[in-house]
C-alpha cells in the first residue's frame, strides 16, 4: 500500500515489511527477548509454507514472495512455541464444528439483541 501511495516502488523494501511483521513488531511490543526471531531460548512459532503452491511460484526473492504472495492456502504447517498447531493444513487444537455452532449461537444472539430494540 506504502508503495502505491508513495508511487515509488522502493519505499518500503519486502526484508524491512518482514522485518517489521517479526522482530520490529516483536520490539515494538517489547517482547523480542520473547519471539520475532529464531533463537536458542525463545519462543518456536514458525509457518511452514508450501513452495510448490502456484501462488509462491516462481520465488526469485523470498522476502518478496511473503510479503506479497503467501495466503492461508499456502501455509502447510504452523508451530506455536515449539507445539504443532496446524498439520498438513488441518488445525489441531479446534474443535471446528463446535466453533462453527458457536458462532451461529452468536449470530444469532445479536440479531435478536437488535430485533428487540
Amino acid at each position: 500500500m506504502q508503495k502505491t501511495f508513495a508511487k515509488n516502488p522502493a519505499v518500503l523494501p519486502a526484508v524491512e515489511l518482514v522485518r517489521m511483521a517479526t522482530i520490529n513488531g516483536a520490539r515494538a511490543l517489547q517482547l523480542d527477548h520473547m519471539i520475532g526471531s529464531l533463537e536458542v531460548g525463545k519462543r518456536a512459532d514458525i509457518i511452514i509454507l508450501d513452495a510448490d503452491s502456484p501462488s509462491l511460484t516462481p520465488n526469485f526473492d523470498p522476502h518478496t514472495t511473503i510479503a506479497t504472495c503467501v495466503t492461508r492456502a499456502d501455509v502447510r504447517h504452523v508451530i506455536v512455541d515449539g507445539d504443532i498447531v496446524v498439520r498438513d493444513r488441518k488445525c489441531l487444537t479446534i474443535d471446528h464444528k463446535s466453533a462453527v455452532n458457536k458462532v451461529k449461537l452468536l449470530g444469532e444472539q445479536v440479531l435478536a439483541s437488535v430485533n428487540n430494540n
